[in-house]
């Protein structure tokens, strides 16, 4: 049978190059005139072997120079996705053009080569292959049935041309953008042209339809309404100087032209993004992973933490098997830096997850949310939103800040003199230009980065001895040199999560870490940013990701794996997955923090859930809330969807599967730690809990009110200007104080609360202080301070307070923070051990008025004068 498919090919292939022969093309390279006028009657349209069915009796090729077979239309195997199948004599591959311009639309396997359909947009298209040396290896003819019809040359004079041409220069890098959904129509932009005082507007070959004095302005969406076909159309500008003078016309731009002037009508209860693209087809198609597409960009918020903002820029696939997937995950640039997220730094670049393989388009949200209240590490703020591409809904996304330098709390220095990098675990095969992929010699993990492609620059080279150094350390179990080459806190936190949520990358890719050094070049690892948790908490087609009594972490990532045989590192583990019980089990069950993370997610969702998996027959994106996703079908299986009985779960099903596996799993590491969650539980109060104010932290001074040797103990709070998207009327602290045999609990810490342990305490401007004290750039910071005498006795040094920040809102709801808990003496000694006091005397201080007052058989330390010198 295969050599039966083999011979009906090959005879295929005759029949075209036998059709070809009788033309002898007029030029050494081929033009779109010649592909239009040939005889295409003599051509059959190729065969169809990707089972696509719309591309059947559309393409048809010819050769005009060279000798390539020619096969059919493939399925993406080697490619990345489908094209036409042509094998060359050797694989001496050089510039590769379509229509005259250098494309990368294709993806070579020795001397074969698929060239990508979607690459073919007009009717009639040359594609010309040359060799290494830049010698023409081959020209072809595509015909594309349903490509843009490319018109024939005309003598007609055009109009609109002057008459004296030139004596005004054109204006260059001319744009346009189409921002409907902002009712602001068309944004014109171009680099200026310094004698005109005008620019004449036209659109394909019409008279002029505008004048626009400067770049960036907008024009009315009425004045282009008869172009209004949501098809790409040329856009030129005419400089106009002060004495009438007109230039030629500048070169096209292209740009889409919507029949919408707004997005009014479409559902307004969640953000919202739109894009149109300025490039390929209709429905944003033709957005590939290797180059940008131009798009207008808008993003319409809705929940409060995400900003309204628009801009021309670019959109792009982004992921690796991500990108394979029918629903497309996305990254989208700006023009300039915006503030997306609320109170985050500004970027240009900003990701759009698809969730193709996760049916309740939660996981990744609740992984990066517990990450961020856990803390420690840096980690990505994500919010849901509705995304549009050329007016066609895709359906529910999370946009979220990318990992990377600057961003999602990631600090290093990555100027070209410093040796601060950033890098992810990249234990496979992959290999991507412009990345520098590493494989230390300890423990055989590789890496990658894309900070340097430089083996021989300092960068490169701190890189590998730092990991060298650390990995030799880390395999000594025994001893704990191995944490004075980490952040553990970051460490610690990274290892919770990814444990808690068995993620299947753990060991295998999207592993982040970086690297900063110190005033004297020692160098810290530190763990994160958090990324990529779609495929976790048993949402994998392995059955042992699937099973929740294991610690797969550890086995799966060699990092972790002798971490966790260290001791030291361990026990910091359980001791903060015991305190960041509660979150773990609101997750998954509503409790003193409030509803469920799960709920809320749904909650919050609402309607777009809905939208995602609706029929778009029924205004739905027209995804499947229980078959897998086309490419998991005819791909790779990543997900539990591609598996009996979960390829047949409602909406409901998954998320009540999702919902017993998180509360399985962290019971079962409970277990294994003698951790009892039932000391951690509590009642679901009704409470609402706001990540708009939060306690920022703590500090102790040994010189309070300006008298040194009297210490005060500092509460730093936060909170924004607009909490919950309301304005605050009041804002305020309380106190529990959990001392002797007081019956007091986190859920007795509310405003009015009448038990005597309790106390609540207006913020008043006394207290604000002008710095930026967290991460938050937008926030005010406030502090609370208690007086401590000398006469204090060891129990109210050591006595647990629970405290939380609550805030009275213009609707008159009260919302509050988590409840944090702590005592003065865990502070103090948190900042004799990391030296943080500026001076000796406050460091002695500490030691002789609480530490050793409290334990005396408290071993001092040594005061670190480094921090105190200048350098």
């Amino acid at each position: 049978m295969k050599m039966w498919k083999k011979i009906v090919a090959s005879l295929l292939v005759l029949t075209l190059v036998i059709a070809t022969l009788n033309y002898v093309p007029s030029k050494t390279q081929a033009s779109q005139n010649d592909v239009q006028n040939y005889d295409w009657s003599s051509v059959s349209f190729l065969g169809n072997g990707s089972g696509n069915q719309s591309y059947t009796d559309v393409f048809k090729i010819a050769v005009g120079q060279g000798n390539p077979e020619i096969v059919n239309i493939q399925n993406p195997g080697f490619a990345s996705e489908a094209g036409i199948y042509v094998t060359f004599s050797d694989a001496d591959f050089g510039e590769i053009t379509i229509n005259d311009k250098a494309t990368t639309a294709f993806d070579k396997q020795g001397a074969g080569v698929i060239f990508h359909v979607s690459a073919f947009k007009e009717q009639y298209n040359s594609l010309v292959v040359k060799n290494s040396a830049g010698s023409v290896k081959a020209e072809l003819y595509v015909y594309n049935k349903n490509g843009t019809s490319t018109e024939k040359p005309t003598e007609t004079p055009d109009p609109t041309e002057p008459v004296n041409p030139g004596v005004v220069a054109a204006p260059v890098k001319v744009a346009g953008y189409n921002f409907y959904a902002q009712e602001k129509g068309y944004q014109i932009t171009f680099t200026p042209v310094e004698e005109a005082v005008s620019y004449n507007v036209y659109l394909d070959n019409s008279e002029i339809l505008k004048t626009v004095t400067q770049s960036g302005e907008y024009i009315d969406a009425s004045v282009l309404h008869q172009y209004a076909d949501g098809e790409l159309h040329n856009l030129y500008l005419q400089s106009v100087d002060a004495q009438g003078n007109v230039s030629v016309k500048s070169e096209a731009a292209k740009i889409r032209v919507m029949q919408e002037t707004s997005a009014a009508s479409d559902p307004a209860d969640i953000s919202r993004i739109y894009v149109v693209t300025n490039d390929g087809t209709k429905g944003g198609s033709d957005i590939i992973k290797a180059t940008k597409t131009p798009a207008s960009l808008t993003i319409i918020s809705n929940d409060g933490q995400i900003n309204t903002v628009n801009d021309g820029g670019t959109i792009k696939l982004r992921g690796n098997s991500t990108s394979l997937a029918a629903k497309k995950a996305y990254n989208i640039s700006f023009n300039s830096k915006k503030e997306v997220m609320k109170g985050k730094s500004k970027g240009k670049k900003w990701c759009l997850l698809a969730n193709a393989y996760e049916k309740t388009l939660m996981r990744n949200k609740l992984a990066m949310d517990l990450g961020a209240a856990i803390g420690g590490i840096a980690v990505p703020e994500e919010h849901y939103a509705e995304l549009y591409i050329d007016g066609k809904l895709m359906g529910n996304y999370v946009i979220s800040e990318p990992a990377e330098n600057g961003r999602s709390g990631c600090e290093y220095n990555d100027e070209d003199t410093s040796d601060e990098l950033l890098f992810e675990w990249e234990d496979n095969d992959k290999n991507e230009d412009d990345c520098l992929y590493f494989k230390t010699p300890v423990t055989g993990v590789r890496f990658v980065t894309e900070d340097t492609v430089d083996t021989s620059s300092s960068r490169y080279q701190k890189w590998v001895s730092t990991l060298t150094t650390f990995e030799n350390a880390l395999t000594n179990t025994s001893s704990d040199e191995v944490l004075q080459y980490m952040d553990v806190d970051s460490f610690v936190s990274m290892y919770i999560v990814n444990e808690l949520f068995q993620t299947v990358d753990f060991g295998y890719s999207s592993v982040k870490f970086y690297i900063t050094y110190d005033v004297n070049g020692a160098p810290t690892i530190h763990a994160g940013p958090l990324w990529d948790f779609d495929l976790s908490s048993g949402n994998s087609i392995a059955p042992e990701y699937r099973t929740y009594n294991t610690f797969m972490g550890q086995e799966k990532n060699k990092w972790f794996h002798y971490l966790m045989k260290n001791a030291t590192f361990k026990n910091k583990v359980i001791e903060k997955y015991k305190e960041v019980q509660p979150k773990i089990q609101n997750i998954y069950k509503d409790n003193q923090l409030g509803k469920s993370q799960i709920q809320k997610n749904i909650d919050i969702m609402g309607e777009s859930r809905v939208r995602n998996y609706a029929a778009v027959s029924q205004g739905g994106a027209g995804w499947s809330e229980s078959v897998a996703d086309t490419y998991e079908q005819t791909g790779w299986q990543y997900s539990y969807s591609t598996v009996s009985p979960y390829n047949t779960y409602t909406y409901e099903q998954h998320i009540a599967y999702l919902t017993t596996w998180m509360q399985n799993r962290n019971e079962w590491i409970c277990s294994q730690w003698e951790i009892n969650p039932a000391d951690y539980e509590g009642e679901y109060t009704g409470d609402i809990i706001s990540q708009d104010i939060d306690i920022t932290g703590y500090q102790i001074s040994t010189s309070y009110n300006g008298i040194d040797g009297n210490m005060g103990f500092r509460t730093i709070y936060q909170a924004e200007s607009v909490v919950e998207g309301k304005e605050v009327l009041e804002l305020g602290i309380i106190y529990g104080l959990v001392y002797g045999d007081n019956p007091i609990n986190k859920q007795d810490v509310v405003y009015g609360s009448e038990n005597e342990f309790v106390k609540s305490y207006v913020t008043t401007d006394a207290g604000k202080i002008g710095a930026v004290m967290g991460t938050s750039k937008t926030a005010e910071y406030y502090a609370r301070t208690m007086e401590c005498s000398d006469s204090l006795s060891n129990e109210a040094y050591t006595a647990q307070y629970y405290i939380r920040v609550y805030a009275k809102l213009s609707d008159g709801s009260i919302v509050y923070s988590d409840v944090k808990t702590y005592t003065v003496y865990k502070v103090a000694d948190y900042i004799y051990q990391k030296n943080l006091t500026p001076r000796k005397s406050a460091y002695d201080y500490i030691y002789n008025k609480i530490l050793k007052k409290v334990d005396n058989t408290y071993k001092e330390g040594d005061f670190n004068w480094n921090s105190t010198i200048v350098k």
